[in-house]
């Protein structure tokens, strides 16, 4: 009878080592997963931040490139009037001095 017990708690303390290496390897896995979860939100924060920038310049980008039109177009029609102000005087100035 003797015999029998010494068995069974053999196979109990087997099987106790079993759930206890089972209980590490679980715990094992999970860090790894935790690891690689964390790295993926980094990553995906990075991705979401580098997007954001990518947008943001090209909205600053697109109002650089519209003032600069506004501003050409204002730049011609303000040459345009000098050089009819300036023609204009020196009509003037010419049939003044006839």
């Amino acid at each position: 009878m003797s015999s029998k017990l010494q068995s069974c708690s053999c196979d109990s303390r087997q099987e106790i080592r079993k759930v206890n290496a089972d209980k590490a390897t679980n715990a094992r896995i999970r860090r790894r997963r935790t690891k690689k979860g964390r790295k993926a939100n980094e990553g995906m924060t990075a991705a979401i931040i580098l997007i954001a920038f990518i947008i943001t310049a090209a909205g600053v980008a697109f109002v650089i490139l519209t003032m600069g039109s506004t501003l050409q177009q204002q730049l011609s029609a303000t040459g345009q009037q000098a050089l009819q102000q300036a023609s204009s005087a020196m009509q003037n100035f010419i049939h003044t001095q006839k």
